[in-house]
């Protein structure tokens, strides 16, 4: 499932509870948020990673649990609120 160019923008509300749950549950937290950016509702972990317009290397690396690759998604989510 690939978005090509369908990204959408996160809400102030989204980028609270992005914050609020990155320590806790960093995974479910950028799942919800690139559900938002992506207009997949639905979609898992694996899935918005690979729908997400991401190099190889970044979305390998997300998929592994790499905490600077999560960081940087975080960052960039909350400062552009899109991809």
């Amino acid at each position: 499932m690939r978005v090509a160019g369908a990204t959408r923008r996160l809400g102030k509300r989204h980028v609270e509870q992005l914050l609020d749950r990155i320590e806790a549950d960093p995974e479910a937290a950028l799942t919800e948020a690139l559900r938002v950016v992506l207009g997949c509702p639905d979609a898992s972990w694996p899935e918005v990673v690979a729908a997400a317009p991401l190099a190889d290397e970044e979305r390998r690396r997300l998929l592994d649990g790499d905490v600077a690759a999560r960081d940087a998604l975080t960052a960039r989510l909350v400062e552009q609120r899109t991809l």
